[in-house]
């Protein structure tokens, strides 16, 4: 099931003149995935990070096209075929697999009621709305699907990962340091970046220490916090190989990326993480004094980070830290308004606007604590499941952390990325929440803890999952009664305003807007449009009932009328419909509107009171 819905989204990649190279290299890796799994991961690791600049390379460069998503659903989709037709049972240990499904599960509901949700709001049927969405648009921009689909497929990458590379320690270790040599390869892209700017300055050298200094950039990532995130996790990994000296060469690049991300966050996780490990390690196998010196060392090299940081880089701390609190306020009540299964995922920076103080009014976005976005996204139960699956991945994490040097520092790593979500939310960027999924999947296939599950936790689980399922239905009715239509109009142009300043919008001879059902009565201000010499006489419809016919002379000023609704509706919007006709007719008058022209001058609709 999963690999035929992969086919279905990345069918809408062929609508598009990417090339025939493009499409033989995505139709190369499913098969490569369906033959030879292992190799597909290696070449899913190194190369998904530089999948646009490697399209871009093929002539086959769309600007909205999210080609790294292209490069994760042929390689899940090749994956996924090919353990359809094997009977073989899977190596993981039952509890992380029941942590998987339940996510898994948990996800894929949410986003079925989002699209629900985003079909009434459009007016259309569910199946209308989405058909096309999946088949034709999909991979194009962002859209209602996509940040469901984005952590589906981060929970099936962490499944598919560990499955993958389950007794085979040999394959373990070639995955994290893939991950590691491609992290510092985009650190090197970031030096490259900031030398190449400074090469089209007079002075080079001095320019180049100048913008290393001070810049900020991010050259695979778009946002720059969630791409400190990912240098974080990666520094730390390839930290805990420190006695190899291409591990050493790596950890450089990869601290490079990271510095000119400008993340302080992402640093601040780093020297965290560092020093807690560091005090772990050299308990039992330092001295105290070299305990004590590479403490200080750590300590000094934070300190002087600190004082010596550019002025003016970063956005100044306490406004920072300010914004950040008013949104995890807006995350805590949006939870407690949605407490068992959220608002949706994707959903939480439409709605963050209603949820905002008087001083940031009219503000939309996400809520810079992953934690907090995904318990007002997916509810407390989706909270609770995403944590069970990152604890489950940690415990078995390191459980073989201690075998190999390039695998010490994966749980570390992990931790870091953890910890740069309580400032952020780097799992809603596809560059940063792939790798984290990909390494916390590899490292939590070194676990072997594999027996089975207690009685109760089976019978809880599967009492979760029964919930789950059984309450989508029930869910996707009310979001559908709940959608939000409170700007949408059928028949109607874009908003206006009168030579008065009233704002309006044009309608021609059949037009619908939807009005608030929770008030008594509301005024709807009409005008004659113009576009017909004669008097017009509008029928107004509530719910397919007549409710009034209104005369408008051409040349009057403004009609308000007032619209009584009869109550008792368990939608948020009642649907009115507006024929215009000419006085004395039956038919109304067959004309659209424009941005400039109408029949009928349709104001904004307020509520009345009895």
């Amino acid at each position: 099931m999963t690999a035929v819905l992969g086919m279905a989204l990345l069918h809408s990649l062929f609508r598009f003149p990417v090339g025939p190279a493009a499409h033989a290299m995505v139709l190369g890796l499913v098969t490569l995935a369906a033959l030879a799994p292992a190799a597909a991961l290696a070449v899913v690791v190194g190369l998904a990070p530089f999948s646009r600049q490697i399209f871009l390379l093929l002539h086959a460069g769309h600007a909205l096209v999210r080609f790294e998503e292209v490069f994760i659903l042929a390689f899940l989709i090749g994956w996924c075929g090919r353990r359809g037709f094997t009977s073989t049972r899977s190596p993981l240990s039952r509890e992380f697999r029941w942590s998987v499904a339940l996510l898994a599960v948990a996800t894929l509901a949410s986003g079925i009621v989002t699209l629900m949700s985003e079909a009434a709001e459009h007016v259309t049927t569910t199946w209308a709305y989405t058909a096309p969405l999946i088949t034709d648009d999909y991979l194009i921009g962002r859209n209602a699907l996509s940040p469901t689909m984005l952590f589906f497929e981060g929970i099936l990458l962490a499944a598919v990962g560990a499955e993958t590379c389950a007794d085979h320690p040999a394959l373990r270790r070639r995955i994290v340091r893939l991950m590691v040599v491609s992290a510092a390869a985009a650190g090197l892209l970031q030096v490259l970046r900031i030398a190449f700017a400074a090469m089209t300055r007079e002075e080079a050298w001095a320019a180049f220490a100048t913008l290393l200094a001070n810049a900020r950039a991010s050259v695979l990532v778009p946002d720059l916090n969630a791409a400190g995130s990912y240098f974080a996790m990666m520094l730390i990994v390839a930290a805990g190989a420190f006695t190899s000296r291409f591990a050493a060469s790596c950890a450089a690049l990869i601290a490079a990326g990271l510095w000119i991300t400008g993340s302080r966050t992402a640093v601040a996780a780093c020297v965290i993480v560092a020093l807690s490990t560091l005090i772990g390690y050299s308990r039992r196998h330092l001295s105290r004094r070299t305990r004590a010196a590479g403490g200080a060392i750590v300590l000094l090299l934070a300190a002087a980070t600190t004082w010596l940081y550019p002025e003016g880089r970063n956005e100044a701390l306490r406004p920072a830290f300010e914004f950040r609190a008013v949104m995890n306020r807006a995350a805590l009540s949006m939870t407690v308004d949605h407490p068992a299964f959220g608002v949706g995922l994707g959903r939480f920076y439409d709605r963050s606007s209603a949820y905002m103080p008087v001083e940031y009014a009219g503000v939309q976005e996400n809520a810079h604590n992953n934690f907090l976005q995904i318990s007002a996204e997916l509810g407390l139960l989706g909270l609770g499941l995403f944590a069970a699956l990152v604890v489950s991945g940690l415990r078995a994490t390191w459980q073989a952390g201690s075998d190999s040097p390039w695998e010490r520092g994966v749980a570390p790593g992990l931790v870091t990325f953890l910890l740069t979500c309580l400032a952020g939310h780097p799992l809603l960027v596809p560059g940063a929440a792939y790798p984290f999924w990909l390494l916390l999947g590899t490292g939590a296939a070194g676990g072997d803890d594999r027996g089975a599950l207690r009685s109760g936790t089976r019978i809880a689980a599967s009492a979760i999952l029964v919930l789950i399922i059984g309450a989508t239905p029930f869910r996707a009715i009310t979001a559908i009664e709940q959608a939000n239509l409170e700007h949408l109009g059928i028949g109607l142009s874009t908003w206006q305003r009168d030579e008065n300043g009233m704002r309006f919008r044009w309608a021609g001879g059949h037009s619908t807007l939807f009005v608030p059902s929770d008030a008594p009565a509301v005024h709807i201000p009409l005008r004659h449009g113009g576009i017909d010499s004669r008097v017009l006489e509008v029928r107004v419809f509530l719910e397919d009932r007549e409710a009034d016919r209104i005369v408008l002379e051409p040349g009057d000023d403004w009609r308000i009328f007032r619209l009584r609704l009869t109550g008792g509706s368990q939608r948020r919007f009642a649907r009115v419909e507006l024929f215009a006709r000419p006085y004395g007719q039956t038919v109304p008058l067959d004309v659209g509107p424009t941005d400039r022209s109408g029949a009928v001058m349709v104001g904004k609709v307020e509520p009345a009171g009895r």
